[in-house]
């Protein structure tokens, strides 16, 4: 293990500077042990012993002080990288999450059509001028929200000369992932008809796909399923 790593590790350096304060306190109680055994010898060998003694203690205490103050230091400086860094990090997830849930809400606004969006399904769709349409809601869908899809496809096919059949009561249908499918369902007897009404929507930026006729369908009849909101698509 190289040093380097060490002597960047808090872990290591915390160690370090735990074994170096034992070190410290064992030199203490040596010390004592020391000056016990050193009082009871005979007065003339304790001038001879006392200063090899006292150096020993010194230098050993001077060691351990010096290394376990460098290392604290170190700690310290190590601990507040650490808290810096996770600082910095909780920041930059803080704003991912942000991020994302600004995506989210900006890709679930209302369904709505604008004048424009609303003269352009109807100039594409009078050519099929005097079709029969239904409308039927997702009983899981937002109701307001798809009420007010609703109304706004249903005021572009009347000025493209459709014919208004009448709101089917609600029904329940589910999709492969166990939920109502989202966006507007569009089925039809006459494919051409149902095709261009799905192309036409996607035009104007909302979510449509060919639904699956319901057996009682009456001929020429378009039935129009207002999903849930699956977000906006342009």
């Amino acid at each position: 293990m190289h040093i380097s790593y060490l002597w960047d590790s808090v872990d290591a350096v915390s160690k370090a500077v735990t074994i170096f304060d034992y070190a410290g306190i064992a030199d203490t109680v040596a010390a004592l042990v020391l000056f016990l055994i050193w009082l009871k010898k005979p007065k003339p060998e304790r001038e001879r012993t006392w200063n090899l003694m006292a150096i020993v203690v010194s230098v050993i205490g001077g060691i351990c002080w010096v290394a376990d103050s460098k290392l604290n230091h170190r700690l310290t400086l190590l601990q507040k990288q650490e808290a810096d860094g996770a600082s910095v990090i909780e920041s930059k997830q803080l704003m991912i999450v942000t991020h994302e849930l600004e995506t989210i809400k900006q890709t679930t606004k209302p369904r709505h059509l604008s004048a424009e969006q609303e003269s352009s399904l109807s100039k594409n769709l009078s050519v099929f001028a005097g079709a029969n349409f239904q409308l039927q809601l997702d009983p899981f869908a937002d109701r307001n929200e798809a009420i007010g899809i609703a109304q706004d496809i249903a005021f572009s096919l009347l000025r493209a000369g459709w014919k208004f059949d009448g709101v089917l009561s609600a029904a329940i249908e589910l999709s492969g992932s166990g939920l109502p499918p989202a966006g507007i369902g569009i089925s039809g007897s006459i494919p051409e008809t149902s095709n261009l009404l799905v192309t036409s929507l996607k035009s104007v930026g909302v979510s449509a796909y060919i639904k699956v006729s319901p057996p009682n369908e009456r001929k020429g009849d378009i039935l129009i399923y207002v999903g849930r909101n699956p977000g906006r698509t342009k």
